[in-house]
Protein backbone atom coordinates (compact mmCIF):
# COMPACT_ATOMS: atom_id res chain seq x y z
CA UNK A 1 0.00 0.00 0.00
CA UNK A 2 1.29 3.46 -1.13
CA UNK A 3 2.06 6.01 1.95
CA UNK A 4 -0.50 8.19 0.11
CA UNK A 5 -3.05 5.41 0.31
CA UNK A 6 -2.59 4.70 4.14
CA UNK A 7 -1.66 8.67 5.19
CA UNK A 8 -5.65 9.52 5.40
CA UNK A 9 -7.54 12.94 5.44
CA UNK A 10 -8.75 11.67 8.71
CA UNK A 11 -6.03 12.51 10.37
CA UNK A 12 -6.37 14.42 14.10
CA UNK A 13 -5.37 18.34 13.03
CA UNK A 14 -2.14 18.19 15.62
CA UNK A 15 0.76 17.35 13.16
CA UNK A 16 3.52 15.23 14.71
CA UNK A 17 7.01 16.35 13.37
CA UNK A 18 8.67 12.90 11.88
CA UNK A 19 5.41 11.16 11.89
CA UNK A 20 2.69 9.49 9.95
CA UNK A 21 -1.11 9.09 10.50
CA UNK A 22 -2.00 5.64 10.03
CA UNK A 23 -6.07 5.21 9.41
CA UNK A 24 -8.24 3.04 10.81
CA UNK A 25 -9.52 -0.04 9.19
CA UNK A 26 -9.97 -3.91 9.80
CA UNK A 27 -7.32 -6.77 8.40
CA UNK A 28 -6.38 -10.51 8.25
CA UNK A 29 -4.45 -11.90 10.84
CA UNK A 30 -3.49 -14.96 11.86
CA UNK A 31 -3.16 -18.07 9.89
CA UNK A 32 -5.08 -21.09 8.91
CA UNK A 33 -2.22 -23.33 6.89
CA UNK A 34 1.36 -22.64 8.24
CA UNK A 35 1.63 -22.48 11.72
CA UNK A 36 -1.09 -23.97 13.87
CA UNK A 37 -0.43 -21.51 16.97
CA UNK A 38 -1.30 -19.02 14.71
CA UNK A 39 -4.99 -20.55 13.55
CA UNK A 40 -7.60 -18.74 13.00
CA UNK A 41 -7.11 -16.65 10.52
CA UNK A 42 -9.59 -14.16 11.70
CA UNK A 43 -10.12 -9.83 10.95
CA UNK A 44 -9.38 -7.85 13.33
CA UNK A 45 -10.14 -3.87 13.60
CA UNK A 46 -7.23 -1.10 14.47
CA UNK A 47 -8.20 2.95 15.89
CA UNK A 48 -6.24 5.20 14.08
CA UNK A 49 -2.87 5.99 15.18
CA UNK A 50 0.76 7.84 14.48
CA UNK A 51 3.74 5.95 13.87
CA UNK A 52 7.21 7.25 13.49
CA UNK A 53 7.99 7.62 9.64
CA UNK A 54 11.61 6.05 10.79
CA UNK A 55 12.61 3.13 12.71
CA UNK A 56 13.59 3.89 16.14
CA UNK A 57 17.34 1.85 17.02
CA UNK A 58 17.63 0.32 20.68
CA UNK A 59 20.67 3.17 20.58
CA UNK A 60 18.71 5.81 19.57
CA UNK A 61 16.23 5.17 22.65
CA UNK A 62 19.39 4.75 25.11
CA UNK A 63 20.39 7.56 24.17
CA UNK A 64 16.69 9.85 24.94
CA UNK A 65 16.59 7.79 27.98
CA UNK A 66 19.89 9.28 29.02
CA UNK A 67 19.42 12.38 27.45
CA UNK A 68 16.26 12.91 29.78
CA UNK A 69 17.68 11.41 32.83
Amino acid sequence: MSEQAIASTSAPAAAHVGMMWIASGTFRVGSDHRYPEKAPAHRVAVDGFWIDRNPVTNRDFRQFVNAIG
